[in-house]
């Protein structure tokens, strides 16, 4: 298990886990910074025991924005995950939420990243990301009206 803190407002905790849905957990706590998100990631994917691939469960319900968290630090935070796709491989991560802002937010970052090969969903229960991760499909397709032609 590792902590780290950024120096900053915002915390985050890894532990590797076997035999259960996910392959990490992560706990994120406190304020979101772009430094503290690029802190954890980086972290993950540096570690011996990540292999990309991977599912990781990462836990945001003890974590805000903070005051002046702006559209462009989302970006801003885009740009770190983007730069990390390689490393993350195709697999999957599922945030779970208390938050409907932060869940906004987490949302407004999943679709700047679409396309990555990781991917990732949001949610307000635990319950619901488990089974997400253990048959990961296309939410946002999965959700959408079928066509009429």
């Amino acid at each position: 298990m590792y902590q780290a803190g950024n120096g900053g407002l915002m915390h985050h905790e890894i532990e590797f886990v076997q035999g259960q849905v996910h392959d990490a957990l992560v706990t994120v706590t406190g304020s979101m910074t772009v430094h503290g998100h690029r802190a954890w990631v980086a972290e993950l994917v540096k570690d011996e025991r990540w292999q990309p691939g991977m599912k990781a469960l990462v836990d945001c319900t003890r974590f805000s924005l903070g005051s002046g968290f702006t559209s462009a630090e989302v970006r801003a935070v885009k740009r770190t995950t983007a730069a990390d796709d390689a490393d993350l491989g195709k697999g999957f991560s599922a945030l779970v939420v208390d938050s409907p802002v932060v869940f906004g937010l987490l949302r407004m970052w999943q679709a700047a990243t679409h396309g990555m090969s990781w991917r990732t969903e949001v949610f307000y229960h635990r319950e619901d990301a488990l089974a997400w991760l253990a048959n990961p499909v296309d939410l946002s397709v999965a959700h959408q009206p079928d066509q009429v032609g």
